[in-house]
């Protein structure tokens, strides 16, 4: 889904790409470096205003992860390095993104199903990766890709944010944390079916 919309999109981020004449490689290690201070900032204190800050930071997070690729093609600067780069911080940002609402969420269930959860989005980038390696396309295959996974973690920081502290908080980061371990595992089942459909 996301695909055909930062198609809809390239011509926007290819006007904001011509004025960022810097290596697309350090608007990468960038997106790492913003998603690292929201869980050590939750860690020392969960309120509120830890929150607002973890949704800002990894907002911003997201948009260098968007802006890199876009400045490395209109600058010229694409290459397999920035590639390799680009989808191994990727992995540190779910990583760190996944950590933050361990920290946020005090209920042994819902820590547990982020667990369920990270494994199935490690799956999913995982089977593509490989699958790519021997030569299959998974672009577009499964429910949620990384870019829809992303988005569903920051507004469900979003939704934290105004229901921190009320009877309900514990249970809605169960119910959508579960909702998101499902339909992530299932995406990575998606693909490993896939792959081996194409590949026998």
């Amino acid at each position: 889904m996301l695909e055909r919309l930062r198609a809809k999109f390239e011509p926007v981020l290819r006007s904001i790409a011509k004025y960022l004449s810097v290596n697309p490689n350090l608007l990468t290690l960038l997106s790492v470096i913003l998603a690292i201070p929201p869980p050590v900032i939750m860690y020392l204190h969960v309120s509120r205003l830890s929150i607002a800050t973890a949704i800002a930071l990894f907002i911003t997070s997201s948009l260098m992860d968007i802006i890199d690729g876009a400045v490395a093609r209109i600058h010229g600067r694409v290459s397999k390095r920035g590639a390799f780069l680009d989808s191994t911080c990727d992995r540190y940002v779910d990583a760190l993104m996944m950590i933050t609402a361990f920290i946020l969420c005090n209920d042994t269930m819902t820590r547990l199903l982020i667990i369920i959860c990270l494994v199935g989005s490690y799956m999913t980038s995982y089977a593509r990766a490989r699958a790519e390696s021997l030569g299959a396309e998974l672009r577009g295959i499964g429910l949620i890709e990384r870019g829809e996974r992303v988005i569903l973690l920051i507004i469900f920081f979003i939704i934290c944010y105004f229901l921190y502290g009320t009877n309900i908080f514990n249970i809605f980061t169960r119910v959508y944390i579960g909702i998101l371990a499902l339909l992530t595992n299932i995406t990575a089942i998606q693909r490993i079916v896939k792959v081996c459909r194409t590949l026998r």
